[in-house]
């Protein structure tokens, strides 16, 4: 009999948490083991919701069972009985965690969940009764009452056990049935604990006889993926010799697939709704999505834009720990202030767009359509980390708009748009600018902005006149200060008429924005 709930793993793998890198890896570390010995990887299947975070499986038979902590580490008793039930009702081999660095593993999961085990089977010995027929003088605890069955319960409480056993039943001959079967249960379950742990010569803590913490640990999104790419890197060495153009990079690219596929069949998973069924990614599809020759993608402007999104990301995942930020918890995820980040916020919303959309992002990011195959023309971590992530973090008002444009509105009307541009001098600025310009129709990436937030360079005096971007003097911009425009659209419509645009750095965009 099944006694704990499935859970719903979906809401933290929906944004490519820790706990989703974590299960790839497992299950691409557990394909190149089979691949290396020469063993079918037919008949496994990494199933992504169900029991714990994630599950490894052969033939539909439950091989381990994992939590994943990305920080602090808290269970209480149920969550300990849980764990342990999940692990037998299922008959799996083990239970894994995988815990961070500087998480502290809890310990006493066997004995916790035998004292648990106690608990309810002396809470099932009460009386069930409707709430109406209880003596005046006792108390709630005194009884199972009906009503709670059906109610909202913590994780293994016993109304929460009653009422997924019976099937949220409100009958209370159903439930007293139930509960005779539950004592048998959860005696039979003991059984099978104690008879265990007496076989095992255990000097230290029967704990580890079900329960195993994973070797590796990671403090980071980028420190998963570092590994992972390895992993792929040897995954296509074996099954696909003849790809001569593999390495780190492309391993990356090919990683990024296999998680854009691992978010579709999770969403159709979610859409459905189906409570019964299972959320599964095979080792077989897993690998076909890996075999898949992306080659041509990287002598693509798109693959330049992958590089940078790239970038983004592994930078977020260590902004953290960065000694200059003022974070004062190591794990976004863990973090209490989570839901009031704007850098959070804007990363999650950066995730969730389509790869097209994050291609007009990274465009409108750089200024600039980059070369292929020079890598050098990009933003490197350290702008992206100190420029675009500090801002978004201290700047509340800097958000992804619907132009796909990070952009800032002050006094209702002046726009500051955010871009990654790293020139060193204003001439360089210039020719960058004036030669995207020329392939660009549409001018509104300057129409639309008042001031370009930039690396480095400060410039009171940049004139906009349709295709040429020009720094005015003194005497020029007398000449010009009676050419203004009120809207938009006036703009659009005489390209000839000028707008002149500021450009300033971090610290002038904390000055004024902050």
């Amino acid at each position: 009999m099944l006694i704990i709930e499935p859970i719903s793993a979906i809401t933290s793998w929906e944004d490519y948490e820790y706990q989703g890198h974590v299960a790839l890896y497992i299950a691409l570390k557990k394909i190149i083991d089979l691949l290396k010995n020469g063993e079918s990887i037919s008949g496994y299947d990494l199933q992504i919701e169900g029991e714990e975070d994630f599950s490894i499986r052969k033939d539909d038979k439950y091989i381990s069972l994992h939590q994943v902590k990305a920080g602090r580490i808290q269970l209480g008793a149920n969550d300990k009985f849980s764990f342990i039930i999940g692990i037998l009702q299922n008959s799996a081999e083990f239970g894994c965690f995988h815990i961070s660095n500087k998480g502290k593993m809890p310990a006493d999961f066997i004995s916790k969940t035998l004292e648990y085990i106690d608990m309810l089977e002396n809470k099932l010995t009460q009386e069930v009764v409707e709430k109406k027929d209880m003596v005046p003088e006792n108390k709630e605890n005194d009884y199972i009452i009906l009503e709670k069955v059906s109610g909202n319960n913590k994780k293994a409480d016993i109304y929460s056990i009653l009422k997924y056993v019976s099937g949220n039943s409100r009958d209370i001959k159903e439930i007293k049935l139930t509960i005779s079967h539950l004592k048998k249960e959860l005696e039979s379950y003991k059984n099978v604990i104690e008879k265990k742990i007496d076989k095992v010569d255990v000097t230290t803590s029967y704990d580890s006889v079900y329960v195993r913490v994973y070797d590796e640990k990671f403090d980071n999104i980028k420190e998963i993926r570092q590994k992972v790419y390895e992993v792929v890197v040897d995954i296509l060495r074996i099954k696909c010799p003849d790809y001569t153009f593999v390495d780190i990079d492309y391993a990356a690219l090919v990683y990024d697939k296999l998680l854009l596929y691992m978010k579709e069949r999770i969403t159709d998973f979610h859409i459905q709704n189906n409570r019964e069924g299972k959320c599964l990614l095979t080792f077989d599809e897993i690998v076909e999505q890996i075999a898949e020759d992306y080659h041509e993608k990287i002598d693509t402007v798109e693959y330049q834009y992958f590089q940078v999104l790239r970038s983004i990301r592994d930078a977020y995942a260590e902004y953290p720990n960065e000694v200059w930020n003022e974070c004062s918890e190591n794990n976004c995820i863990e973090c209490g202030d989570s839901n009031t980040c704007n850098l959070y916020k804007q990363i999650n919303v950066l995730n969730n767009k389509s790869e097209s959309d994050k291609n007009q992002i990274i465009h409108n990011l750089i200024l600039k359509t980059p070369q292929v195959g020079k890598s050098n023309n990009l933003p490197q971590d350290s702008l992206i980390s100190h420029l675009f992530l500090n801002l978004l973090d201290e700047i509340k008002i800097l958000e992804l708009r619907k132009n796909n444009a990070y952009e800032a509105i002050k006094d209702g009307n002046k726009i500051y748009r955010l871009t990654l541009d790293s020139s060193y001098e204003i001439n360089e600025f210039q020719k960058n600018l004036e030669n995207e310009l020329k392939k660009e129709v549409d001018k509104s990436i300057l129409y639309e902005c008042d001031v370009l937030i930039t690396d480095r360079l400060c410039m009171e005096n940049l004139f906009f006149n349709g295709g040429n971007i020009n720094v005015l003097t003194e005497k020029e911009l007398t000449e010009i200060s009676g050419m203004t425009s009120s809207t938009l659209e006036k703009m659009k419509k005489n390209s000839n008429r000028s707008k002149i645009i500021r450009l300033i750095n971090k610290t002038g965009a904390l000055g004024e924005l902050k």
